[in-house]
């Protein structure tokens, strides 16, 4: 959303590749992108309120919970709810003390590794 410099993610791992951090390090690329490369000031996402694997994963990158969308989308033969999460660039502008990007990922005047968005 250009105009508003905000971007929205969303992800689906396979089961098999749960908890080998994964989906940590990717989410660490793409919100080093967004805020570097694209000049995102927010990223925002909606998890489902019993997804725990993903609300820690957001928790630990820094994303703060703004709020609960009451039975936002229909699963499984019942209403569920949805937390809305965003990161802030500025929570991140101090490459030092953000807990949502390794080093290695901002790719400050550099480009990208040519591939890393390629379906495999």
């Amino acid at each position: 959303n250009p105009p508003h410099l905000r971007g929205g993610i969303g992800y689906d791992l396979w089961r098999q590749c749960w908890g080998q951090g994964l989906m940590t390090e990717a989410l660490q690329v793409v919100i080093a992108y967004g805020f570097k490369k694209m000049g995102l000031n927010r990223i925002e996402t909606l998890v489902g309120s019993k997804n725990y694997r993903s609300i820690n994963l957001l928790s630990k990158l820094g994303f703060q919970q703004e709020g609960i969308l009451r039975e936002h989308y229909y699963w499984n033969g019942n209403f569920q709810d949805e937390i809305c999460f965003s990161l802030l660039k500025r929570e991140c502008e101090d490459i030092n003390r953000c807990k949502c990007v390794n080093r290695d990922h901002f790719f400050i005047g550099k480009e990208l590794p040519t591939g890393i968005f390629q379906r495999v």
